[in-house]
């Protein structure tokens, strides 16, 4: 192109010397001047536009020569820019360019940014596809799991020591929410989670090891059960001495008697707190779940009213059961009774006199479903979360008022996770309270 190009400087240059001749001719009256004149003119005009065009496929053959160098991934590649069509296109592709390489290095960034924190993190990370197939594992996982080489590539299910992680994973990706259990490997307590991938490409499985917070909640939890032993026996003399002192009200002045009733509803109080803390502390320290018989669920139900009958009478509460004699469940008795009797204790003490106390069963799916439901002051959505929470309360004054402990609701619900059940709650503010304990019918 620049040869072509060269070679047009003598026809520029012939038709300068024919423009001049011409321009002599005519000055001195030659009309012949003219001619030439007109000839080097077109000349001149025909060069100078052919060598336009030159210059416009020589600049075409630049831009397209620049375009194939960034379709092949050259980022660095600078296209001619003017202030012609071409130059714009080219000034155009320059900046674009120049903001391609600024994310890519800000991507970059990124990437090292997560390279980083995946490699330097305590935790265990995996991601796999679809097939739970390992894409990419960091060196925490190897290490928590004991594991060896490259695992990419491989099948979640075809590593023994992965077959926890591969049904958390498996049972991620088919409900496509978060899933999650605990399990031991040696003397380290792991707990593992599998989280679907935003892209439904697959999953993230995430490795803790939650041993020292295992080993402070089994010290807590011995702690707060040898305290409550060593409370047992002083609070069971107070509570003795007060009931003999009681006995005796008549014979000590007036102003004794409110002093011994406060002293012997707090020990009462104290003693009912320290009585479920141990209970609470034995079921927390259990190795496994409590065994399940299958029963008649009315006449469990039955033991539970009966065993409460005084106080529902001295409330003047209306007692409503609904149970149909046929229905059968899985329970643990001892924990049934005592959950259900928790349940049914709190409706007694947050109803007002003369309400309505019901309770109904029925089945739902392969299960049965046991509702207490009162007409007391109800629950505000907000306390919903946290009313299985020990010592969590959502009127301490009037918890305290009525005697109660702060720890029924948490029992309930340590309950039930050991015996296969569930517990839930409908309540709105003014609206009374149901609380429905959901049972297995098979064992």
């Amino acid at each position: 192109m620049k040869r072509l190009s060269s070679l047009l400087l003598p026809g520029l240059l012939l038709a300068t010397v024919m423009i001049v001749i011409g321009s002599g001719l005519l000055a001195d009256g030659d009309m012949h001047g003219g001619e030439v004149l007109i000839s080097g003119v077109a000349l001149g005009l025909g060069v100078w536009q052919t060598r336009q065009r030159l210059q416009m496929v020589e600049r075409l053959d630049q831009l397209q020569s620049g375009l194939s160098r960034l379709q092949q991934g050259d980022v660095h590649a600078f296209l001619p820019e003017g202030h012609d069509a071409i130059g714009r296109v080219g000034y155009g592709v320059n900046r674009l360019m120049d903001r391609l390489r600024d994310a890519r290095l800000d991507r970059s960034q990124e990437q090292i940014l997560d390279q980083a924190m995946s490699r330097e993190s305590p935790n265990g990370l995996v991601v796999v596809d679809q097939e739970l197939r390992i894409r990419r594992c960091n060196p925490s996982l190897m290490r928590l799991l004991s594991l060896q080489g490259d695992l990419t590539g491989l099948l979640l299910a075809d590593i023994p020591d992965l077959q926890q992680l591969h049904t958390v994973l498996l049972e991620a990706s088919r409900n496509r929410s978060a899933s999650e259990a605990a399990c031991t490997l040696g003397r380290t307590d792991l707990l593992l989670r599998g989280v679907p991938l935003a892209d439904g490409a697959g999953c993230l499985g995430v490795v803790l090891d939650i041993t020292t917070i295992r080993l402070a909640e089994r010290a807590r939890r011995e702690f707060v059960a040898n305290v409550s032993h060593e409370l047992r026996t002083p609070i069971t003399a107070i509570l003795g001495y007060s009931e003999s002192l009681l006995e005796e009200e008549a014979d000590f002045p007036p102003h004794l008697a409110p002093m011994l009733r406060v002293i012997d509803r707090n020990a009462r109080r104290l003693h009912a707190l320290v009585e479920d803390v141990l209970h609470l502390s034995r079921i927390e320290a259990r190795t496994r779940d409590l065994p399940l018989e299958r029963e008649r669920l009315a006449p469990l139900v039955h033991e539970v009213v009966d065993r409460l009958r005084s106080r529902i009478e001295e409330s003047r509460l209306q007692i409503v059961l609904d149970l149909p004699g046929d229905l059968e469940v899985a329970v643990n008795v001892e924990a049934f009774e005592h959950a259900l009797g928790n349940l049914v204790d709190n409706a007694i003490k947050y109803s007002p006199p003369e309400s309505r106390l019901r309770i109904a069963a029925f089945p739902i799916q392969n299960r049965v479903a046991i509702e207490v439901i009162d007409q007391g002051p109800g629950i505000a959505p907000e306390h919903h979360t946290r009313l299985f929470e020990r010592f969590y309360r959502v009127d301490a004054g009037r918890s305290r008022a009525v005697g109660g402990t702060g720890l029924g609701l948490a029992l309930v619900k340590n309950l039930c996770a050991a015996t296969n059940s569930e517990i839930q709650l409908e309540s709105g503010l003014g609206e009374g309270s149901t609380f429905r304990l959901i049972v297995p019918t098979d064992v």
